[in-house]
């Protein structure tokens, strides 16, 4: 018999592939004359502005299961290990239906009790702070400030859960200790940017 996971555990499993892939996926791209640049995901309905220098990294999809993930981080950035950690990750999950009032209610009261478990595929030794409900750009859910430590290095963000119509969006931003206060700004500005249609 054939057990299938929930969409949330599988959300997180596109994210943490997007998150372990190696260096050597990295390409850049950007708009010429521009410090920003805009990805935008017809498929899944989103849009997110960030800073040039996150590049392209990786994307998942798991169309079978109904997940998408996209990756971007910045090559001159903090490592832990082999892995980027200035980095901005995405996740899609189609929940199979419209989404009413009420089952948006009950998936954020539902992420609001299982959320931090999005963050253990990351690292060890994971610690959060209070969960906030939160409203991006028309898109209702929850942030979950962390701190977790990859291949031994500390690392710092905000896991973003938000909804809109059938999807569910993860956005996770994050950056080393040693880089964050020069990337927290970026960061947030970048989640904040998200724009589900």
């Amino acid at each position: 018999m054939t057990r299938r996971r929930s969409p949330l555990a599988a959300a997180i499993a596109a994210a943490a592939v997007c998150f372990i892939l190696s260096p050597a996926l990295l390409a850049g791209c950007g708009d010429e004359g521009s410090d920003l640049r805009t990805y935008r995901n017809d498929r899944y309905a989103f849009s997110l502005t960030f800073e040039k220098r996150f590049v392209d990294w990786k994307v998942a999809d798991v169309a079978d299961q109904g997940v998408f993930g996209v990756a971007f981080a910045d090559p001159d950035g903090a490592r832990a290990g082999d892995r980027y950690v200035d980095a901005i990750l995405v996740a899609v999950i189609d929940l199979g239906q419209g989404t009413t009032a009420e089952l948006a209610e009950q998936t954020r009261d539902a992420l609001r009790d299982r959320g931090t478990e999005t963050l253990a595929s990351l690292g060890d030794d994971v610690k959060t702070w209070p969960v906030t409900d939160v409203t991006i750009n028309g898109s209702s859910g929850i942030v979950i400030p962390f701190a977790v430590t990859v291949q031994g290095t500390q690392v710092l963000g905000w896991d973003y859960m938000l909804i809109k119509g059938s999807y569910l969006y993860i956005i996770v931003v994050m950056a080393g200790e040693s880089s964050w206060e020069r990337n927290k700004d970026a960061l947030q500005a970048a989640a904040h940017s998200f724009t589900a249609e």
